[in-house]
């Protein structure tokens, strides 16, 4: 099956997208290099929660919103990270 990519004229969208050639940036990752941005587990295995719970508590973005749960209600609460990495642990 032949994949059919969504194309859009970027210069009539409103906001240039940041992602303008998937192919290209696609082609350029080295998923080596993505997996050893992540901790693991003792058994090989990942716990992407953990992952991003701990990526914002303990890098760069520490200060940012870390999660964000919407509820059947349409109901949210944001999470920073902090607090976020100290529910974690629990």
């Amino acid at each position: 099956m032949k994949e059919k990519w969504i194309e859009k004229n970027v210069a009539g969208l409103s906001v240039e997208p940041n992602l303008l050639d998937y192919v290209s940036e696609y082609e350029k990752v080295s998923w080596d290099d993505v997996a050893s941005e992540f901790d693991g587990l003792p058994s090989f295995g990942l716990d992407i929660a953990y992952e991003s719970v701990e990526g914002h508590a303990n890098g760069a973005l520490t200060n940012n919103t870390a999660l964000l749960w919407l509820g059947q209600n349409r109901e949210t609460e944001l999470y920073p990270s902090p607090p976020s990495h100290r529910k974690c642990k629990r």
